[in-house]
Parts: structure tokens; sequence; C-alpha cells
């Protein structure tokens, strides 16, 4: 839990609160609070019926969400902005390792240039990202594909639902992402990314400062967060008329379907491949 990291790194009350008046570090949103209350009601109501609470102080209980905190909607990249991302210095060509955002010679493929592309070609959140270990970008019947799981000590995902097998996007691997990720040099728990976690226990937080900086030195208004390549990705997978049941099973979405859910197999990795591959950007630096 974040509370017992900042306790290993030996940080008080007093200072935790001036982390987050400064900005440093991000409380829990309204919506979690609701639900950590949600859950301890459950527990109360349970020790009460059975004797071992006289009250429920949690009955009735709920943080009133704020106005900034309502949930917007992932605003997709249309045609150009995506050109505007993706023909900008980090995958064009930059100044050095310094000034990812000023045009130059320099190609640097990097956190900077994958996460972007990954998210876009694969749908996968940040932290699914962040977190990946070499045996997570695997050969499964003769098609690449990322293992998204929380195995191992420090992984975490959304929901169980987030656990799923996505097949690596042809336009990854002609930009050589495998040859990146080094996959035959590396070992089983070898991280993929030079990342660490934060104080609050996740591997993308310093990415997604990093990435938050380099949009905004582009050009690219907040409405589009890194959020929102997945969206665009399941924005692609809708308006090419897929199935609902395997664009959830691909971006890790609950499904509500008892005959496919509860009947049938996973699909197979080359019934995902195909359908992740009629996904195409179009992007220039395909064509470098």
């Amino acid at each position: 839990a974040a509370s017992d990291v900042y306790k290993r790194q030996g940080y008080s009350l007093e200072k935790l609160r001036a982390m987050y008046k400064a900005e440093e570090i991000e409380g829990l949103s309204t919506r979690t609070i609701n639900n950590h209350i949600t859950n301890m009601n459950t527990i109360c109501t349970w020790g009460k019926a059975n004797g071992y609470l006289t009250e429920n102080p949690f009955v009735g209980m709920k943080v009133k969400v704020k106005k900034s905190e309502k949930k917007t909607k992932n605003l997709v990249y249309d045609d150009e902005q995506l050109k505007q991302y993706f023909s900008s210095p980090a995958f064009k060509g930059c100044l050095n390792k310094r000034d990812r955002s000023k045009a130059g010679d320099l190609i640097i493929k990097d956190e900077l240039y994958w996460y972007p592309l990954i998210a876009l070609y694969a749908g996968l959140r940040l932290e699914e990202i962040c977190q990946m270990e070499a045996q997570d970008v695997c050969n499964i019947e003769g098609v690449w594909c990322f293992d998204i799981n929380d195995d191992g000590d420090y992984k975490r995902l959304k929901t169980e639902n987030s656990k799923r097998i996505v097949p690596v996007h042809d336009s990854l691997l002609d930009l050589g992402i495998l040859e990146f990720f080094k996959i035959d040099s590396k070992v089983s728990g070898d991280k993929l990314w030079d990342v660490k976690r934060s104080p609050m226990g996740k591997y993308s937080e310093p990415a997604s400062k990093r990435l938050s900086c380099y949009r905004k030195a582009i050009g690219i208004p907040e409405t589009h967060t890194f959020h929102s390549f997945r969206a665009t990705f399941i924005n692609e997978l809708k308006q090419s008329k897929q199935e609902l049941h395997i664009v959830k099973a691909l971006v890790g979405h609950e499904q509500d379907d008892l005959t496919f859910d509860g009947y049938a197999n996973k699909y197979k990795v080359n019934v995902l491949k195909s359908v992740v591959d009629l996904i195409d950007f179009d992007l220039e630096i395909l064509n470098q």
C-alpha cells in the first residue's frame, strides 16, 4: 500500500501534508475515498449484525465530488493531432537528450518515444506499460504479444479484468520494438524500462509528468492526456465496427455476456492479432 511505502521511507504525517499541499504527491480521488467508505460500511454492517459492533459509523457517509473532479471524457486524437504529435522532434529528430522538444537530428528510442506508440497501437494504460518485465513480451503460437498481468510483488492492475493478452501491432514490430527490448538478452523478472516507483508505489507517476511536459511543449492541448492514446485505440476499433466483446478483451474491460464469458474460451491470439493489425494511423515515422 502507498502508506507502507511512505512509512518505509520515513515520511511523517506533517511531511505528507506539506508534500500534498505543494502538489509534490497526489492524494486519493474522491471516487477512491468513497469506494473505501463503501468497503468499510460493508465490513461494519457485518460486524454490527454479528455482535462485534454496536454502531456502524460509515452508514450514510459519502464525500461530495468536487466539480473539478467530475469525470470527463478522454478525448481522442484526430488525424491532424496525431500527425502533430508523432511528427514532433521526439519522433522525427531532436536537438539532444535534454531538449527533446527542439528539432534536431537525434532520434532517441526511449520511454518518451515508445510509451505513446504502445498506448496508441495496443491500448495499454500507462502503468501497465511502465511495470512490464521481460517475460511480459512473449511469443504465443507464433504471435508476439504483451502479457498484461500482476505477477510479482510490485505490479498493480486497475481491475481483475485488466489481465489480458494483446498482440503487438505490426507497426510496432516494424519500428523495432523487439530490438529495443533486447528480449533475447534478458531473463524473467528483468524490467523493460529504466523506471523507479514513486513514493505512491506507482511506476507511471514520473513518466506521466515527463509525458505531460512534452505534450505541453509541442502544443498539444491539456484535453488530450496520455490516456487519450488508449481512447484513440478504442475509437479506431469502434469506427471499424469491431464486435464489442473483442474490443473489451483487448482493452481489459469487464465482459457482461454470459454466453461468451461463461461458456466460450478466450479469443485465440491469431484472432486478436487480425483485429489489432486492422488499425492504421498512417504515421510518418513508419515511412522513415
